[in-house]
């Protein structure tokens, strides 16, 4: 009886034994997965961390991108800027070259026929016309001295002798009784006979002494620019005083 109370005992401590080895396996497998638990809840706060930083970072950099772009356009606009007004200050130059060589060209010259060559040379190379023609005043009357470019049998039966408005004698007259320079608008362009572009008086001591008619422009150049007027200026005056100058001399040399 004793030896299977006994017996008994030993099966109660060993249900016991097992049940609490059992719940101390329980209790360290629950104190792992709580460390597991902190440990990923430590990592996890950590990354959120790292990815807000990293977010952060993100737009820091994207903010310097677009400073950078930003900079970076406005460097090109200004770069832009200088470079136009680099071309732009070069073309100034250019043109004030031009019109200086032109100037002295004509004081250069001494003969009649080299200055209405160096007159042509200024139309046809600066200006942009292969078709002119030189008139000066004598006695009250038009007369046609240098051409270049255009049929002057047509110029002299047509054109000068044409009492029709726009002709190239009225227009001609009208630029030296007034000593303002003619420039026709596309318009007049177009319905003009003559294909005449423009006419610059030669202008003395505020007298016009004759004028210079530009016919057709240059294929590639559809209008006249700032430097073709400043040109038309510089005929006005400098031609008009050395064909004077030379038509005097040529007097008299004669005599």
């Amino acid at each position: 009886m004793k030896k299977e109370q006994s017996g008994n005992e030993n099966y109660v401590h060993r249900v016991r034994d097992n049940i609490q080895k059992y719940v101390d396996e329980l209790i360290e497998e629950n104190e792992k997965l709580h460390a597991l638990v902190e440990m990923l809840e430590e990592t996890g706060s950590r990354h959120q961390n790292e990815a807000v930083a990293a977010k952060e970072e993100l737009d820091r950099q994207r903010s310097q991108r677009d400073e950078l772009r930003q900079q970076i356009e406005q460097a090109r606009e200004e770069h832009d800027t200088i470079s136009s007004r680099y071309h732009e200050i070069e073309r100034q130059n250019n043109d004030l070259a031009n019109l200086y060589v032109a100037s002295y060209r004509l004081h250069e010259s001494l003969g009649r026929e080299e200055i209405i060559g160096v007159i042509q040379e200024i139309v046809i190379n600066l200006i942009g016309s292969e078709e002119l023609a030189i008139f000066e005043r004598a006695n009250d009357e038009l007369d046609l001295i240098a051409s270049h470019g255009i049929d002057l049998e047509q110029l002299r039966s047509t054109m000068l002798d044409s009492k029709g408005v726009g002709s190239v004698r009225e227009v001609a007259a009208g630029v030296m009784d007034s000593g303002v320079c003619y420039v026709a608008s596309p318009e007049q362009r177009a319905q003009s006979e003559s294909n005449l572009s423009a006419c610059v008086p030669l202008v003395l001591n505020g007298e016009s002494i004759g004028a210079i008619a530009v016919f057709r422009l240059l294929a590639h150049k559809p209008e006249f620019e700032p430097l073709d007027l400043e040109l038309f200026d510089l005929l006005a005056s400098h031609a008009a005083v050395a064909l004077h100058y030379s038509k005097r001399d040529a007097a008299d040399a004669s005599s």
